[in-house]
């Protein structure tokens, strides 16, 4: 059977992998969720960053509206990140074939990333990261090409898709530092300058279409000004999240870690592993670092461990010759040792049988059940039973507050935005007030003692708007802080629970599956 055909089987395995149980895997909640019913804000007129709030930039907010224009449903979401995993199958075969230049090895690699959990995973959800990896594994395809070639035009393309990639996220600045920093101590200007140029493309037209409508100014504050004030990460969340990393490619980093060494002498293959250790500890080094950040690293690692997977096996069946044929003692004993060296880094992996397990069935937060357990299904089904009850309990023209914007996008409702020039989130987390959780207070925000919205400010829009329908969750730091109000040092806000009673009627109560990560009690009050 040729590479080819080994090649499209991995997409198709691939594919079966991503799509399966696309709708109950895992419920929409999180980013997943304001990223959806952004698309979905989008399609209904608003404008994003002056009507509503978006933590990025907008590459991947007008894609997902694509296929949200088709279908305003978790299926359409989830299957264009779908479909943008499997196409990063190819893209990284063949950026593998120019790094190293084995088909052999580069088959591996698609196979890699085809079938590892955490990548399978990572594809089946809504995320800006699944995007994020197929430019940078794109761009930097066309930027070895154009490197070894001295051409512009391939250097220009290469730049464009980096530019892209920064407008789909700025931490893909950490994986295009490296890139022009070897070709600053290398002495190319020829090939720094179309490199530029491509990435500031992106960028300038962006820009100059948002200052021209007149958003650039909340487009900057959401995006830079307020992301580098708000509430960020203690270092050992971080950390954590860094090591729940690197528990689960784990076996990428062991075999990686053989393919660099045996292949330090090719020219591209340093260069790439300078871009994973940047884009490792630049990630690390940030105000936050989430579990699901390093989806654009993964197909990198991959390169490595099959070039690892391909030297431990010619070391193996070379060892295996050794040990059994007709040499010298001492060459057998040498041998038979490399033998119980290889069982013994077999036996590290066995610790990993944990993280895989848990990569398939538990629905633990960041990560989850890439097939249904059960709970992690019973958690997506509640969530869309709730989204089923508020479209009947509402016309589609009706507006609604919820803090969880994945209950928006599920029932294809708008959310209330709070009376506030910036910030209009759809959908909200408690570190807008300094909070980590209802307990933990970190301190104000710089110039922001009440939070970056207050609850008065939300009571506003409720009066303003009116809302049919205020969505409460229970377990919610958020929603404990809109009823309850807000008490620290720092502020004293009355929470808005009489406001809610004297204007609206309980509607059902529908009891969480006791999850110990998503419980998720929720009441729904009903406008008189």
């Amino acid at each position: 059977m040729s590479k080819s055909w080994f090649l499209a089987l991995a997409m198709v395995v691939g594919a079966i992998l991503r799509t399966y149980n696309l709708e109950h895997f895992h419920a929409l909640d999180s980013d997943e969720g304001v990223y959806a019913q952004a698309a979905f804000t989008l399609l209904s007129g608003q404008v994003p960053y002056r009507d509503f709030f978006f933590a990025g930039p907008p590459a991947y907010l007008y894609l997902s509206a694509v296929t949200t224009s088709i279908s305003p449903s978790i299926l359409a979401i989830r299957a264009l990140n779908a479909v943008i995993g499997v196409l990063t199958i190819p893209a990284l075969y063949y950026l593998s074939v120019q790094v190293y230049p084995s088909r052999r090895t580069a088959t591996v690699a698609a196979w890699l990333l085809a079938v590892f959990p955490y990548s399978a995973y990572m594809n089946k959800l809504g995320i800006i990261e699944n995007l994020l990896a197929l430019l940078l594994v794109l761009g930097l395809l066309f930027f070895f090409k154009g490197w070894e070639a001295g051409s512009f035009q391939l250097l220009l393309f290469s730049g464009l898709l980096f530019g892209t990639a920064l407008m789909t996220k700025y931490s893909a600045v950490w994986a295009i530092l490296p890139l022009f920093a070897i070709l600053v101590v290398r002495r190319h200007p020829r090939r720094v300058l179309p490199l530029a140029v491509g990435i500031s493309l992106v960028p300038a037209a962006v820009t100059l279409t948002f200052a021209a409508t007149g958003i650039f100014d909340a487009f900057y504050t959401e995006t830079i000004a307020w992301q580098t004030i708000r509430l960020g990460q203690e270092p050992g969340e971080r950390i954590w999240s860094f090591f729940l990393y690197m528990a689960a490619v784990f076996p990428l980093l062991l075999l990686g870690a053989i393919g660099l060494v045996k292949s330090r002498h090719e020219p591209n293959m340093p260069i790439l592993g300078i871009v994973i250790l940047v884009v490792l500890l630049g990630q690390l080094a940030g105000r936050t670092l989430f579990f699901h950040y390093y989806v654009m690293l993964t197909p990198l690692l991959c390169i490595f461990a099959a070039r690892g997977i391909e030297v431990a096996a010619s070391e193996g069946q070379n060892t295996l010759r050794a040990a059994f044929n007709r040499a010298e003692r001492g060459q057998r004993r040498a041998a038979i040792r490399r033998i119980a060296y290889a069982v013994a880094g077999l036996l590290l992996l066995v610790p990993y049988a944990i993280v895989v397990g848990s990569m398939y069935r538990d629905p633990l937060p960041a990560s989850g059940a890439l097939f249904d357990d059960g709970t992690a299904g019973a958690l997506a089904r509640e969530k869309l039973e709730i989204a089923r009850y508020i479209r009947t309990a509402s016309e589609p023209r009706d507006r609604i507050w919820t803090s969880d914007a994945g209950l928006a996008f599920l029932s294809q409702r708008l959310i209330v935005p709070a009376e506030v020039d910036y910030w209009r989130f759809q959908g909200f987390f408690e570190d807008v007030w300094g909070y980590s959780g209802t307990t933990h207070y970190r301190g104000a925000i710089p110039g922001y003692p009440d939070g970056l919205v207050t609850l008065s400010q939300i009571r506003d829009s409720w009066r303003a708007l009116q809302p049919k329908l205020i969505i409460m969750v229970r377990t919610s730091p958020v929603d404990d802080f809109v009823w309850n109000g807000i008490r620290n040092p720092d502020t004293n806000q009355t929470g808005l629970a009489d406001y809610v009673l004297a204007n609206y009627d309980l509607g059902p109560f529908i009891e969480g599956v006791g999850s110990t990560f998503y419980p998720s009690n929720t009441e729904i009050w009903v406008r008189r």
